[in-house]
C-alpha cells in the first residue's frame, strides 16, 4: 500500500502556508505593511485565475499569503464572490504539504474525508512551483487544512525572512473529533477546546503581531447565495 509523509517545517508546525482573505489586494498589502513592517511580494494577476495574491516568508520553507479577488478576471467565479464578501482581513485557510497527494487522498477517504476542489498547476513561474492541491471536505471549514504536493523543485525565494512564526493554534468546540482526524492522517497539531477560531503569532520588524479570526465555514448553499447576490449587485 502506498504511503505519504507530511513535510516537516523548520518552525515546528505542519504549516506550509496560511492565507489571509481580503476584498482588495492593495488594501491587504497596506494592512500587512502597516501592521508588520514588511512588504509582501505581489504576484502578477493571471487573467485565468479568480484570485490574486501577495506573499512573504514566515520561515525558509513556509509563507504567508494575502489573497483577494483578481480584478483582471472578467468572468464569473464563485470563489471571486466569496473573496469579495470579506469586510475585514480574515485568516481564511492553511495548508499542509505532503510528498504524495494521491496517497493522502486515499488515506483520508478511508476515514470518510473526500478531497474536494482539486487543482493541478503544471506551470512554473518566478514565484510558484508546479503543484496539486485540494481541500478536505465536505464543504470548506477553515480549521481543516487544505493539502498541497509541490511537484517540482520549489522556486528559490530571494526575499529575506523578515517575519518568523512563533505560534499557530486552532480552537473548536469539536476539538476531540478534529484531533482524532488529524492523528489518523499524521497532521501533528492539537486543536484546543473552545470557541471556533484560528490564531497566529509572528515576530515582525514591528514586534510581536497576533492575528485571530473566527473559523470560516462555507457549504454549497452559502456559496451559491454569495454568488447570486454578487451577480445581482446586492450588498452583503
Amino acid at each position: 500500500m502506498s504511503t505519504y509523509h507530511i513535510i516537516p517545517k523548520e518552525h515546528g508546525y505542519p504549516l506550509d502556508h496560511i492565507g489571509l482573505a481580503v476584498n482588495d489586494l492593495d488594501v491587504g498589502v497596506r494592512y500587512i505593511q502597516d501592521l508588520m513592517g514588511v512588504e509582501p511580494t505581489v504576484h502578477p494577476p493571471n487573467a485565468s485565475n479568480a484570485y490574486q495574491s501577495a506573499t512573504f516568508r514566515i520561515a525558509n520553507d513556509s509563507f504567508f499569503e494575502v489573497i483577494a479577488p483578481n480584478n483582471t478576471y472578467r468572468g464569473f467565479h464563485p470563489f471571486k464572490s466569496v473573496l469579495k464578501s470579506f469586510t475585514e482581513p480574515t485568516l481564511f485557510f492553511w495548508l499542509v504539504a505532503v510528498d504524495d497527494f494521491d496517497s493522502f487522498s486515499k488515506k483520508a477517504k478511508s476515514f470518510g474525508v473526500n478531497m474536494e476542489n482539486i487543482v493541478e498547476v503544471k506551470d512554473v513561474d518566478s514565484l510558484f512551483s508546479a503543484h496539486i492541491r485540494g481541500q478536505m471536505g465536505p464543504g470548506f471549514f477553515s480549521l481543516r487544512p487544505s493539502v498541497i504536493e509541490w511537484r517540482s523543485k520549489v522556486v528559490e525565494r530571494k526575499d529575506p525572512v523578515q517575519c518568523s512564526l512563533k505560534r499557530f493554534s486552532l480552537c473548536d468546540p469539536s476539538s476531540d473529533s478534529l484531533n482524532q482526524l488529524f492523528e489518523n492522517l499524521g497532521i501533528n497539531i492539537k486543536v484546543e477546546h473552545g470557541a471556533s477560531k484560528m490564531r497566529i503569532e509572528l515576530e515582525t520588524p514591528k514586534g510581536i503581531v497576533k492575528l485571530e479570526s473566527a473559523a470560516y465555514q462555507l457549504g454549497f448553499l452559502k456559496m451559491l447565495s454569495m454568488a447570486c447576490r454578487d451577480l445581482l449587485g446586492l450588498k452583503r
